[in-house]
Formats: structure tokens, sequence, C-alpha cells
């Protein structure tokens, strides 16, 4: 009897889930960069201003240079992790599919203590 053989798995699926995921994480950072950055360039530009709405305008502008910088690395960051995955999932051993309950690799039954 053969083993199993494991299907091949879809390239562009792959790319599509390291994609999505990587944008949400990709996202989140440019959040915290941009929040951050507003909130320290606010603090010390705009909050003790007595005109302060040309400051804060330029305290929520700059940040936006460093929260984009990441984006930079999107399309290497996806090709590099879709390769990662792919070559993960070549290189897994194959698997035995598995026993009915109760039997162990040999065939031969194990016993259960249920109690003392």
């Amino acid at each position: 009897m053969t083993a199993p053989v494991r299907p091949a798995p879809d390239a562009a699926a792959v790319r599509r889930r390291v994609a999505r995921d990587l944008y949400g994480k990709l996202a989140l950072l440019s959040t915290v960069i941009w929040t951050l950055g507003t909130i320290l360039l606010f603090i010390t530009y705009a909050a003790g201003n007595p005109r302060p709405i040309p400051m804060a305008a330029m305290a929520m502008s700059v940040p936006i240079l460093p929260a984009a910088l990441p984006w930079l690395l999107y399309r290497p960051l996806t090709s590099y992790l879709t390769a990662r995955q792919l070559a993960r999932a070549t290189a897994l051993p194959e698997t035995a599919p598995p026993t009915p309950l109760g039997l162990g690799g040999s065939g031969e039954q194990r016993h259960v203590s249920r109690g003392p």
C-alpha cells in the first residue's frame, strides 16, 4: 500500500494569505508610528502655542513620512514570506494516515486503565 500523496500547495493562495497577513501587520505598524509621532510633535510644538493650528497641522503631517517607510518593504517581504511558506510546506515529512482509536502504530490494541 502506498502512502497518500500530499497535493502541492497553491502558490497563488499562499501568496494571497501571506499578503493579507502582512498588510494587517504593516497597517498596524504604520498606525502606531503615526500616532506616536503625532502625539510627540503635538505635545512638543502645538500644545503650548497660543495659535496651535499651523503647528498641529505640521504635527499631524510630518509623521506620515516615517509611517510610510514600512510599506517600501511590502513587495519584498511578501515574496520572501511566500517562498518561505512554500518551502516549509514542501519540506514537511509525509504523515501517516491516522489510526483508529485504540490502535497503536503496529495494529495492537492499547489498554487504558480507567481508575485506581
